[in-house]
């Protein structure tokens, strides 16, 4: 919540591309903490997470989307595979912007700020060694979702990314070893911000794509300069994808 508040501020004052990454991560992090507290103390109830900061979240995911695809697209600068793309997405990026301002001026923090109360009451008189037991079930049975997804894992990447924050998530509030040793949670880390890589070439792939198909005309030089920039970012989410799909794949077998 102190992270959330912080950026909030900033953002409210003027435009911030890392307080916007700041400030979702820390949305994620509340939500997966919910979520968390809906298992180990609601019997699995699921607590709705809150209308207006999932649409606060969304809104600025939009305008984050597009600052990771115009960063991406530096990267592919220099192999000559950068159309007029930038352009259309620096426009769009304007556009965007002003509906993030308009979200952040409207938003109200109470809801949150009710829900995080709420847990921190509940949890504030419970040990360790009475959450520990529902806590391990809980990420084996995390692990266990995880097995099954990464047997299409091409398709269920995204899905597989979110699951392993929760874990992560979970496992790192804990004392070190309660499921994962120390490496390992590095490791978790570093499959994750690979994860993360790979979201942002899909991300800079859609927008590519929507871009050649909906604003230029087929058969048009732009048209090809797109389709082989599309191709490109496509070719490196696969290697990103397939090193993804190792790294978690060598977890799962040591737990």
């Amino acid at each position: 919540m102190q992270v959330f508040h912080k950026n909030l501020l900033l953002l409210q004052n003027s435009s911030n591309p890392e307080a916007i990454h700041d400030l979702r991560v820390s949305i994620k992090k509340l939500r997966s903490y919910s979520k968390l507290y809906s298992a180990l103390f609601k019997n699995d109830q699921p607590i709705p997470f809150l209308a207006e900061t999932k649409k606060l979240f969304s809104v600025l995911g939009k305008q984050r989307n597009i600052e990771i695809s115009l960063e991406l697209l530096n990267q592919f600068k220099a192999k000559g595979l950068l159309p007029s793309i930038q352009k259309h997405f620096e426009f769009y990026l304007e556009e965007t912007k002003q509906r993030s301002s308009s979200a952040l001026r409207e938003y109200k923090a109470d809801g949150l700020r009710s829900l995080t109360i709420d847990i921190e009451k509940t949890v504030s008189d419970i040990d360790d060694e009475t959450i520990k037991p529902r806590l391990l079930k809980l990420i084996r049975s995390s692990i266990n979702e995880v097995r099954r997804l990464v047997k299409d894992f091409d398709k269920n990447y995204h899905l597989v990314r979110k699951k392993l924050k929760d874990i992560f998530y979970w496992s790192d509030i804990f004392p070190t070893d309660l499921y994962f040793s120390k490496q390992e949670l590095k490791t978790l880390k570093s499959i994750l911000d690979d994860l993360g890589n790979l979201q942002d070439h899909e991300v800079l792939r859609t927008n590519v794509q929507h871009y050649r198909q909906i604003v230029v005309a087929k058969g048009c030089s732009e048209y090809g300069k797109a389709k082989k920039l599309e191709e490109s970012v496509n070719r490196e989410k696969q290697e990103l994808l397939d090193r993804a799909d190792k790294m978690i794949s060598a977890v799962l077998e040591r737990n």
